[in-house]
């Protein structure tokens, strides 16, 4: 998977329930945002342990954000090694990741559904433990959609009480953490999804390996390499 996202036109029903007025905004916010030029390149919100999602110690070395989404395909084998580089890194405290919603449900309907299941996942402690087990079930070939009943099997395999997940995906703190995430996208100039955050400033990449390269720069203390050319 390329880091950027293309974006494609799927027309598709909203989810019904409390959520549903957030997520006509965010398919509204969404059409402004792809009409709209991302000249910004820095953070607009720094990385806030009591209301970011954050995986590691914020005191480390160095500090990635990610904005993702949830979509079929959602990854290649470079992403997948990448990630399991980001993983050793965490466990080193070499870095400290924080991940942010950016639901691209124009171009993958089911987005909204699985940020659902994960912010419900994080009232359970298990955040984490439901982001990795979408990501690895969205990246196996012959993937599709997540839907509600993937999504109580992953809940199951993680041992989470699942009538409390479904209850929390229908409450509108779920939604309003979306949306709020979302918006921080559009204010720091996210430009798809994946799109990742080093030190604050984003990185316009393609490939994975890029980022790689980038985040041992970063390591390394060279934080001019983290800049775009023209800055």
């Amino acid at each position: 998977m390329h880091i950027r996202s293309q974006a494609h036109t799927v027309k598709d029903k909203p989810e019904s329930g409390p959520s549903n007025a957030l997520q006509i905004g965010l398919r509204e916010g969404l059409q402004q945002w792809r009409r709209a030029a991302h000249a910004g390149s820095e953070l607009s919100e720094p990385v806030d342990p009591q209301r970011d999602h954050v995986c590691g110690d914020p005191a480390s070395p160095v500090v990635v954000v990610e904005y993702g989404s949830y979509g079929s395909g959602g990854g290649s084998k470079e992403d997948l090694a990448f990630r399991a580089t980001l993983r050793e890194w965490l466990g080193e405290g070499r870095i400290c990741l924080a991940f942010r919603h950016f639901p691209l449900i124009d171009s993958h309907p089911s987005a909204w559904l699985a940020a659902l299941a994960v912010e419900a996942a994080g009232s359970q402690e298990s955040f984490w433990e439901m982001h990795d087990a979408l990501i690895k079930a969205l990246t196996q070939p012959w993937a599709n959609e997540i839907d509600r009943h993937e999504i109580v099997a992953i809940a199951r395999r993680l041992e989470l009480d699942v009538d409390r997940l479904e209850h929390d995906m229908e409450r509108s703190a779920a939604a309003e953490r979306i949306f709020r995430d979302f918006n921080s996208g559009v204010r720091s100039g996210v430009n798809g999804a994946p799109t990742f955050y080093v030190q604050g400033v984003r990185q316009d990449i393609d490939e994975p390996d890029e980022l790689h390269a980038r985040l041992e720069s970063a390591l390394a203390g060279d934080l001019a390499s983290l800049w775009p050319p023209s800055h």
